[in-house]
């Protein structure tokens, strides 16, 4: 008996061991995760744009996808004690090794109720009329009561584990859960967090320039107010802008700004800053067979 009751300890301190562990582990990995993520972009994600809103909606999600994993970790190693009053009959299954032949908690908690009561009857009795009668009394219901405290202390044990492994079972399906939704969070930030380096404004790294055509951009408050020193004071970029358009990135149009009054600039040109119109369109220039005078 002494061995199984070792046993059920040990175990149920395994599993709390285990929720803690698993805690700091998952900690540390996540640590490891937002070391090496690049935090050097988060200055340029502008307020009100996808990637703002997507790193927003991450981080929130993997904040609470950690604190429903702490939260998990937390339910099992605090695992309130169980007491023999406490005790209900769906909580213990009906055991009657461990119970000695009774059919249920109940009648357990009755006889050593009755036995605690005999055990305090007999001990005055033998105090208030000392003889050899009420002192054989009071010591077999002395001994009658150790017994039955020792079949209390093994089902509250062997209660108290099954309360931490099934506390356990269903915190490890929160934890689960906050992991995944902390792993998916922290992805959808880090995607937010660095956008690719071909949207950053004024890249001017090397590119194949295909069939370069002249554009107007118009630019909007953003744009204006991102491109203004490198135009220049004098350049009103409040007004269409002649450009040429070299070539189209994912990120969105390669355009070199060459209107009369503002500096020279390459850019690729984000949707949040402009959008490229189309010239105007001209007449073509007749040709030497239909112009006027010429002789078929």
């Amino acid at each position: 008996m002494d061995e199984n009751r070792g046993a059920t300890l040990a175990a149920e301190d395994r599993i709390r061991e285990t929720a803690k562990w698993l805690t700091v582990s998952l900690a540390l990995l996540g640590g490891v995760v937002v070391a090496g993520t690049q935090f050097s972009s988060l200055g340029s994600i502008e307020l009100g744009t996808d990637r703002f809103w997507a790193a927003t909606a991450g981080g929130a999600a993997a904040a609470l996808g950690a604190a429903l994993i702490l939260l998990g970790a937390v339910r099992t190693a605090t695992t309130p004690p169980v007491s023999l009053e406490g005790l209900q009959p769906d909580d213990w299954p009906n055991d009657k090794f461990l119970l000695e032949l009774r059919d249920n908690i109940a009648e357990l908690r009755t006889d050593y109720k009755d036995a605690l009561n005999r055990r305090n009857t007999a001990i005055e009795d033998n105090i208030a009329n000392p003889t050899p009668e009420t002192e054989l009394a009071a010591r077999t219901a002395d001994t009658w009561a150790v017994h039955l405290s020792h079949i209390v202390q093994n089902v509250l044990k062997v209660a108290s584990y099954q309360a931490v492994a099934r506390r356990w079972r269903r915190s490890a399906r929160l934890m689960a859960a906050g992991a995944a939704l902390a792993f998916v969070g922290l992805m959808v930030f880090i995607w937010g967090a660095n956008p690719p380096e071909e949207a950053s404004a004024g890249s001017a790294g090397a590119a194949v320039v295909g069939e370069a055509a002249t554009r107007t951009v118009e630019l909007t408050v953003t744009g204006q107010s991102r491109l203004r020193g490198s135009l220049g004071d004098d350049c009103d970029a409040s007004e269409p802008l002649q450009v040429m358009h070299l070539d189209q990135t994912p990120a969105g149009p390669d355009i070199v700004i060459q209107q009369d009054g503002c500096n020279p600039l390459r850019i690729v040109l984000t949707e949040n800053w402009g959008f490229l119109r189309e010239p105007a369109p001209t007449a073509p220039s007749p040709s030497p067979r239909e112009s006027p005078g010429f002789p078929r």
